[in-house]
């Protein structure tokens, strides 16, 4: 059942310079609250299945389009008990992944060989190949075998390629200490044509590399060490693809001795350079009061580009997600309506966001209270209209224990589009307190026509 629910549109601070000739429906978004629901049907919350009907667990998914098709790869068989195994827990010996298409069948995608069963895998990052296929990038680290955080050892990222009947053997594009890389902390995957880039901070002293980039050119991927003029933080690629010059997203603090940005939540624009720079970009969003977290940048058509993050309101105690769209991925930013539940005991835990039928889409965590007093979570869409934001609450965590976390978001051109999450249920087994974990999906099934399905109109966006 689709519950709507209403969302207010906060005060964003104020933007860049205006775009020139950006779309005029976006510049009237969020002038006005349009309704709440958004007119679109989802499926009831399902267990994935696959490999002969089974349920499925993927930790830590990673979903990409292929052809019509979604397709969520994650390490397979993973055994997660991180109060007996320490951070993360993770265990696994093989990678595999199930696809979706638009009517809902699923197909199981075969595992990948590991050349050391006995590393973990960390924050797999999956995209669409050229000729159908799907490349895969991983990070081992000696380090999550040993609950040892020593910045010496070595992190190695790793590739593979499944070409749609066999995985290709696994190739080292980087190896080196000091490299953050879990679940927030490489980018997605920037797709532009066939040219794919994919960045992670690097944990390193100011003057040194701050980035590992990863870059597919022409097929083949390469690895390199970026420097800027800022410390590495949360980080999206904007553009690099097509010959354009990198670009990335961070959030973090200013330079050394800027004391106007000494927290590490302010939104910056910049271009790395392969050789030591003070080059620190440009600020898109101020930090103060308000906190920015967790960005993501989806594109569009004509490399246009929506940066959304987390915005943590300390006088309002509250969360909710700010944005800036610009046309061409490059300046003229431009602030969009923020997303902020009117329930001032409701805030957004987490949110993913993808570009889907010609405007962005979240999917969100949303923590309030019931009525009566107990803590609750619920599954939120939304869209970006012409009139604003429009949302539906389209799961909430099941009253007997459910714990909801690991969300994403899915859709592929003419095919699905899926959002799921990793469910838990704690149960006694025979040598104590276990918990099960399994994978559950939803899927849009019905969407919205007319003109509150696009928030712009084609000649700004393709």
């Amino acid at each position: 059942m689709v519950v709507p629910m209403l969302f207010a549109l906060g005060t964003p601070p104020a933007p860049a310079a205006a775009p020139e000739g950006a779309s005029a429906a976006l510049a009237r978004a969020g002038r006005t609250a349009g309704p709440p629901d958004c007119g679109e049907r989802w499926s009831a919350p399902a267990t994935l299945r696959g490999f002969g009907g089974s349920e499925v667990f993927l930790g830590w998914p990673s979903w990409t389009p292929v052809g019509n098709s979604v397709v969520a790869l994650a390490p397979v068989g993973v055994l997660i008990r991180p109060l007996e195994r320490g951070p993360g827990g993770i265990e696994a010996a093989v990678i595999g992944g199930v696809a979706i298409d638009g009517g809902g069948r699923t197909r199981v995608i075969g595992p990948v060989p590991i050349p050391n069963p006995r590393r973990a895998l960390a924050a797999m990052r999956a995209t669409a190949a050229p000729g159908g296929g799907i490349d895969v990038l991983w990070r081992t680290s000696a380090a999550d075998i040993a609950w040892d955080a020593d910045p010496s050892r070595a992190d190695t990222v790793w590739q593979s390629r499944w070409d749609g009947a066999r995985w290709q053997d696994p190739q080292v594009l980087w190896s080196g200490p000091q490299l953050y890389w879990s679940d927030r902390f490489p980018s997605r995957p920037m797709v532009d044509g066939d040219d794919v880039t994919v960045v992670a901070p690097l944990r390193r002293p100011y003057g040194q590399p701050q980035i590992l980039a990863l870059y597919r050119r022409g097929g083949r991927w390469t690895a390199s060490e970026l420097y800027m003029g800022l410390s590495s933080g949360y980080m999206q690629v904007l553009g690099g693809g097509g010959g354009e010059p990198l670009r990335i997203l961070n959030v973090t603090a200013g330079p050394p001795g800027d004391s106007a940005r000494p927290n590490a939540n302010t939104v910056w624009q910049v271009t790395p350079r392969e050789r030591g720079t003070t080059d620190a970009g440009s600020v898109l969003w101020p930090s103060g009061a308000r906190q920015a977290h967790y960005p993501v940048v989806v594109r569009g058509p004509r490399r246009a580009a929506t940066a959304l993050w987390r915005v943590d309101d300390a006088l309002r105690r509250q969360s909710g997600v700010a944005g800036l769209y610009s046309p061409d991925g490059v300046g003229g930013w431009r602030a969009l309506p923020e997303f902020v539940p009117v329930d001032p005991k409701e805030s957004i835990h987490e949110f993913v966001a993808d570009f889907d039928h010609g405007a962005p889409r979240i999917a969100a965590f949303v923590d309030g209270v019931t009525p009566d007093g107990r803590d609750v979570r619920k599954v939120v869409v939304a869209r970006l209209t012409t009139t604003g934001w429009c949302a539906q609450e389209i799961a909430r965590q099941q009253p007997s224990g459910e714990e909801m976390i690991e969300l994403r978001l899915a859709s592929a051109p003419g095919g699905p589009v899926v959002v799921s999450w990793m469910g838990t249920f704690a149960r006694r087994g025979p040598d104590g307190p276990m918990r099960r974990s399994f994978t559950r999906f939803v899927r849009l099934v019905g969407a919205a026509t007319g003109r509150r399905r696009v928030a712009a109109d084609n000649n700004a966006h393709g």
